[in-house]
């Protein structure tokens, strides 16, 4: 589904477009300019290397360049919306943007504090902020509303989880444990203490070097082929359920006795457990067709070449 907008445009004054100020793109009767496309690539750039873990620099930003066309497009998207939204009586109150930025404010423990924080999140000052603030009220009370009148009936819903069942498909899972150490002497010697009647789960505890699955008595999940190193793979394929390796495996980390505890057959899932995220991704189709209808009628000139 398409994500809600979470980094909305600014609004653009068209007397932002006076004097050395070139226009981007032009939405309806909204001009963007490169001093509003800069604010927000401005904070576009800081939250995506914010979620990568990389900590902002001007150089980290410049690597994101090549993105700089797809943010003037979305951005020029938004505004359609925007502009459609506001002529149906869902923009937000100052009163609703201030008790937004009031419940933020409260967080920190100053004011400077608090535009400190704004800055970090790459917003200039508490003015940007605001109309950050302004559009996402905006924006989302628009598109929840739209959301609210998008629905499928069940019937409509199953025909499509038929026709898309493969991709809903899990394919056959084997389900195993497994007895690491380092030597094959010592592997002989789990072999030898198997075949007396001791346990695998005991010995696993015991012996095994592996930390995941010792505590686990050995277990190791159940995982499709291919999920695996390949010479443990190839020993488990030989396995009968509930068989053990009559001769140790040798693998980059050590030597395994592995045993086959169950095969989970290839299965599609039922149409019950994938009904929400079909009807998820429906709807985010739905909204995707909308917001370029929107464009298309409100009309969208993009100017790369003036970034």
């Amino acid at each position: 589904m398409r994500p809600i907008l979470l980094m909305l445009v600014l609004l653009a004054p068209l007397a932002l477009a006076q004097g050395g100020d070139p226009v981007v793109a032009k939405v309806g009767k909204v001009s963007l300019t490169r001093s509003y496309f800069d604010l927000q690539w401005e904070y576009f750039t800081h939250q995506a290397l914010m979620r990568q873990g990389i900590p902002y620099t001007p150089e980290a930003a410049d690597a994101l360049k090549p993105f700089k066309p797809q943010l003037l497009e979305r951005l020029a998207k938004d505004q359609a919306v925007l502009n459609v939204a506001e002529r149906q009586g869902y923009a937000a109150t100052d009163a609703a943007v201030e008790q937004q930025i009031s419940a933020v404010r409260e967080r920190f423990e100053s004011e400077e504090a608090f535009l400190a924080g704004l800055k970090e999140a790459g917003l200039r000052d508490l003015a940007g902020y605001r109309l950050l603030i302004y559009e996402a009220i905006t924006f989302n009370a628009f598109i929840d509303d739209l959301v609210s009148k998008i629905q499928f009936s069940t019937p409509a819903l199953k025909l499509l989880y038929y026709l898309k069942r493969a991709e809903y498909s899990q394919p056959a899972r084997y389900c195993t444990s497994h007895i690491l150490v380092e030597t094959p002497a010592q592997a002989q010697a789990v072999l030898a203490r198997l075949a007396k009647g001791e346990t695998f789960e005991a010995l696993a505890s015991e012996l095994s070097l592996d930390p995941g699955s010792r505590s686990e008595g050995g277990e190791l999940g159940c995982y499709p082929v291919g999920s695996l190193i390949e010479a443990f793979e190839r020993a488990m394929l030989r396995l009968k359920v509930g068989e053990i390796t009559r001769v140790p495996v040798k693998s980059e980390f050590g030597y395994h006795i592995i045993r086959l505890n169950n095969i989970e057959p290839f299965a599609y899932a039922p149409f019950e457990a994938v009904q929400e995220s079909l009807s998820s991704d429906l709807i985010g189709a739905t909204l995707d067709k909308l917001i370029d209808n929107y464009a298309r009628l409100e009309g969208v000139q993009l100017f790369p070449e003036n970034l």
